[in-house]
């Protein structure tokens, strides 16, 4: 099944950094854009955590879509995060998507991570430093492939 690309913008959980997470989120939500990511690194002493954080901006919008790009499973058991998120997906009206075994984020752009990622995951969140603009084509048309395989 084909899926629509989405665009979004990615905040950081410092904790000297809320005013500007919360400035990018409100224009994320302001813009039309689909979604806002946060890192999730609880093991970082500077850093808020994630699900927190995503819960507070949720409450400041009304339309963007909320996710943790990168969510640290050694520290949060699947099933905590699967009812941490579907908490926050109630509370927010809809807008942060149940969290996927088979999801792969930007640290996953080799040719094997790639094309794991359309064998079995139901998106990718890319953020260009770890993949340039001018990679897309190429990455996407083997998302696809496996995908269809």
């Amino acid at each position: 099944m084909t899926q629509p690309v989405k665009f979004g913008l990615n905040v950081d959980p410092n904790t000297g950094g809320l005013p500007i997470a919360e400035r990018i989120t409100a224009i994320a939500d302001a813009s039309g854009l689909d979604l806002v990511g946060v890192q999730d690194h609880p093991y970082n002493d500077g850093f808020t955590d994630t699900l927190a954080l995503i819960t507070w901006l949720a409450a400041r919008t009304s339309h963007v879509h909320l996710f943790p790009n990168v969510a640290n499973l050694p520290l949060r058991p699947p099933a905590m995060l699967a009812k941490q998120a579907a908490t926050i997906d109630v509370l927010s009206a809809g807008r942060v998507p149940a969290p996927r075994t088979t999801s792969a984020c930007g640290s996953a752009s080799s040719a094997r991570a790639i094309q794991l990622v359309g064998a079995k995951a139901d998106g990718w969140s890319v953020s260009v430093p770890y993949v340039p603009p001018d990679r897309l084509p190429e990455l996407n048309q083997i998302i696809t492939s496996a995908a269809r395989d």
